[in-house]
C-alpha cells in the first residue's frame, strides 16, 4: 500500500518525483517457484502454454509484479500476478488510508478527508480487480488502434483470471529516462502525444486513466517514429455522460461565455451551497484553471502561475472551490495533474488546439441538447486588455491584448513608459492584484497622467 501512495504522491507534490521508484525499489519480489505455485491453484492454464523468461528482470507494479513469458507456440507475452493477501491488507488497513490521506496536496487545497478516504477506499479496491482492469484494457486498446502513437498491450482473456492478466509484451524506454536525452523536437512530440491520449481519452472514449505515475508511461522509437505506451488499467475512471459533457461545457464556455458555471459545476456534482459563497467570481477562477486549453499555439506552463491567481482571486475563500467539490473528482484531477505533469517534463508548455476544435466538431449536438437545461448568463467577466496613450487630448495608441496580458503588463509596456511608471512610484503588481481579487471582471485599472500625456489601462 505505501508503494501506490508513492505513486500517487509522485505526481500531486514537485518534490516526490523519485519517491515511486524509492517505493518499488523496497518490495521484495516473489520467486519464481512461488508464482509458479499461486498459478497451479489459480491459472494453470498459464504454466501448460507458456514459459517464463529467466532472462528478463521482474518489474514491480505497486500491487503485483510483471513477468515476461514465451509462448510456447511463440510470442513474448506480459504476466502480471497481483501478491498474495493483497485485498485483505489494502483494503482493512483503514488507519493507513488516513495517514496516507494527510501525503497529498489536494487535500491541502480543501479535500474533506472523510470522504477522500472513502474515494481512494474505492478506487483501490477497483484496482484490486484485474477482471475490471481487463476490461477497461480491452478498451483502451482498441480505442487507440487508430492513434498509430499511442500503443496499449492486448490482453488474453483465455489466460487472464481475477489475479492475473496476460497480455502482450511491449517493451519501451521509462518515459522519465527517454526525456533525459532526447532533443527538444522530441520533447514536443511526446507532449503533443500525451495530450491526445488524455484529451481523446476523456471526450471519445469517456475513460480517465488516473494512475499517470511515471512508471506507467513509456517511450518506443522506431526509426524516426516515436510512440508512447501507456501500461496498468487498474485505476481507471468511466465518466458519466452528464460529467463529460459538463467537463466540455466549462471549457466551451470560456471562449463563447452564456451558460450558468455555477449549475455546470452543480451537474459534475459541486455542493452548490457551499458554492455559492464564491459564485461571483466563478467565472474568473474558471478562466485560470482552463487558460492553457484555450490557447491556439502552444502554452508556456511556466506562465500560468495557477495557484498564484487563484488565491489571489478567492482570497480567504481559497479552500471554497475544494470544499465544495465532490470526492469524486479527485481521479479525474488526478488525470488532469497527469497531462501536466508530463507536459511540463517534456516540452514545458501544452498545444491541444487542433484536438480540440475535432472534439467541439464531434460534440456540438450533444452540446446544443445540454445547454437547452442549463440557465443563461450574462457573463461580466472581461474579454481585452486595453493600453490608451493620449497626447494633449488627444488619443495616439490603442492596444488591444487578450485579457490574459494583465499577468504580463510588464513585459509588453515600452520601456521608456515603464522607467516613468516606476518612478511615480505606480506599482504594477497592486494593478495586476487589483485585477484578480476583482476577478478579472471591467474595470478601470490605471489612468495616469505626466507632461501633458495620459495613460490608461482597462479590461474591458
Amino acid at each position: 500500500m505505501p508503494t501506490k501512495f508513492a505513486q500517487i504522491k509522485s505526481l500531486v507534490e514537485d518534490d516526490s518525483q523519485e519517491l515511486w521508484k524509492e517505493a518499488i525499489a523496497d518490495i521484495e519480489p516473489l520467486a519464481i517457484s512461488e508464482i509458479k505455485d499461486i498459478l497451479k491453484l489459480e491459472n494453470p492454464n498459464i504454466l501448460q502454454d507458456f514459459d517464463f523468461d529467466n532472462n528478463q528482470s521482474i518489474l514491480t507494479a505497486s500491487i503485483g509484479q510483471v513477468h515476461k513469458l514465451l509462448g510456447k507456440r511463440g510470442g513474448q507475452f506480459a504476466l502480471k500476478i497481483q501478491y498474495p493477501g493483497i485485498h485483505s491488507q489494502l483494503l482493512q488497513d483503514s488507519e493507513l488510508l488516513g495517514v496516507a490521506g494527510k501525503l497529498f496536496s489536494l487535500l491541502k487545497e480543501g479535500f474533506i478527508l472523510k470522504d477522500y478516504q472513502e474515494t481512494l477506499s474505492k478506487e483501490l479496491e477497483k484496482e484490486l480487480s484485474f477482471t475490471k482492469e481487463a476490461e477497461y484494457q480491452e478498451k483502451f486498446y482498441s480505442h487507440f488502434l487508430s492513434h498509430k502513437q499511442v500503443k496499449i498491450a492486448k490482453v488474453y482473456k483465455k489466460y487472464s483470471t481475477n489475479s492475473t492478466i496476460l497480455q502482450e509484451w511491449i517493451p519501451s524506454i521509462p518515459a522519465l529516462d527517454f526525456l533525459k536525452n532526447c532533443d527538444l523536437k522530441e520533447k514536443k512530440e511526446f507532449s503533443d502525444i500525451v495530450a491526445e491520449f488524455y484529451l481523446s481519452s476523456f471526450f471519445e472514449l469517456g475513460l480517465v486513466h488516473s494512475d499517470p505515475n511515471p512508471g506507467n508511461f513509456g517511450v518506443q522509437k522506431e526509426g524516426q517514429d516515436l510512440n508512447i505506451v501507456v501500461y496498468d488499467f487498474g485505476s481507471v475512471y468511466e465518466l458519466s455522460e452528464i460529467e463529460k459533457i459538463s467537463i466540455w461545457a466549462l471549457l466551451e464556455n470560456q471562449i463563447e461565455p452564456h451558460l450558468d458555471n455555477f449549475q455546470i459545476l452543480g451537474n459534475l456534482g459541486f455542493e452548490l451551497e457551499s458554492l455559492q459563497s464564491i459564485q461571483g467570481k466563478l467565472s474568473g477562477y474558471l478562466s485560470v484553471i482552463l487558460e492553457p486549453f484555450l490557447s491556439k499555439t502552444r502554452y508556456p506552463l511556466k506562465i500560468w502561475n495557477r495557484k498564484e491567481r487563484c488565491s489571489d482571486i478567492l482570497a480567504e475563500q481559497k479552500m471554497q472551490f475544494m470544499i465544495s467539490a465532490p470526492s469524486r473528482i479527485f481521479p479525474i484531477l488526478r488525470a488532469f495533474q497527469g497531462l501536466f505533469f508530463w507536459c511540463e517534463k517534456s516540452s514545458g508548455d501544452l498545444w491541444v488546439y487542433n484536438k480540440l476544435e475535432s472534439i467541439r466538431f464531434n460534440l456540438r449536438y450533444a452540446l446544443e441538447a445540454y445547454a437547452k437545461s442549463i440557465p443563461k448568463q450574462n457573463s461580466k467577466l472581461s474579454t481585452t486588455l486595453c493600453i490608451e496613450l493620449w497626447r494633449d487630448g488627444i488619443k495616439s495608441v490603442h492596444l488591444n491584448f487578450a485579457r490574459q496580458m494583465v499577468e504580463h503588463m510588464k513585459e509588453i509596456i515600452e520601456p521608456d513608459i515603464m522607467e516613468k511608471i516606476k518612478l511615480n512610484n505606480i506599482n504594477l503588481d497592486e494593478i495586476i492584484q487589483k485585477a484578480r481579487r476583482n476577478a478579472y471582471v471591467a474595470m478601470d485599472l490605471l489612468s495616469w497622467e505626466y507632461a501633458g500625456k495620459k495613460i490608461k489601462i482597462y479590461l474591458e
